[in-house]
């Protein structure tokens, strides 16, 4: 979520600055916090007396806000793009997110979960939801530039959902077989000026996670 946040923050020049939220110590559950996004999630938006959180909600507001509506339409002179866009965020949450944090929670972070991890072949039909979840995702792209018709935050979403995939499991398919999506995702590159700075710091947890394996396989 903190990506896409970042990604239109930069793409729009918003300008908002940020601060680290604690999860492991519960800095979301504070009452500080709470009174940001009573939700208790990330991440949570304040711009003087305002707070909201929900990254959909956050990228609309800072669209709005900046007056730049590269990422989420004018909804007083686009209202039909606006809710278009809004419609495609909700179904990369239902559709792409769902399965891809069903894999998560019961494999990766099971026991952060308070789960047993999934293995062997229990984990097959997990890993065919994500697979599933990728081809429905090609799909939808099929003659479009983007979910909503033009590039929008609805793909700034769902990419970074694929990239948090990746990052933490990569390798589980092949994303040359997906090729609206790697079209897609190429645009996305060239059209939001935020692209490069928001994966470059992916990139560099990329290159953390791949040394902090290799330590721990090498101590083993």
């Amino acid at each position: 979520y903190q990506r896409r946040v970042h990604g239109v923050n930069a793409s729009t020049a918003y300008g908002a600055g940020f601060a680290p939220v604690n999860l492991m110590a519960g800095e979301h559950k504070s009452p500080e916090y709470l009174a940001k996004n009573p939700s208790g999630q990330v991440p949570a938006l304040s711009d003087g007396t305002f707070s909201t959180g929900e990254s959909h909600v956050i990228a609309a507001y800072m669209s709005n806000k900046s007056q730049n509506f590269i990422a989420f339409p004018n909804p007083i002179e686009n209202p039909a793009d606006h809710a278009n866009v809004a419609y495609w965020l909700r179904w990369v949450d239902d559709n792409i997110r769902t399965p891809f944090v069903k894999y998560f929670i019961n494999t990766v972070f099971a026991k952060a979960f308070g789960r047993e991890e999934v293995t062997g072949e229990a984990i097959l039909p997990l890993i065919q939801g994500v697979k599933d979840a990728m081809a429905k995702w090609d799909a939808a792209l099929e003659g479009k530039e983007g979910l909503a018709g033009a590039l929008s935050a609805a793909d700034m979403k769902a990419i970074t959902e694929f990239d948090q995939f990746q990052l933490a499991r990569g390798g589980l398919f092949n994303a040359a077989d997906y090729p609206n999506f790697i079209r897609v995702m190429t645009a996305a590159q060239e059209k939001f000026p935020g692209y490069a700075e928001v994966q470059g710091a992916y990139d560099q947890a990329k290159a953390a996670m791949a040394a902090a394996q290799a330590a721990q396989q090498a101590a083993e």
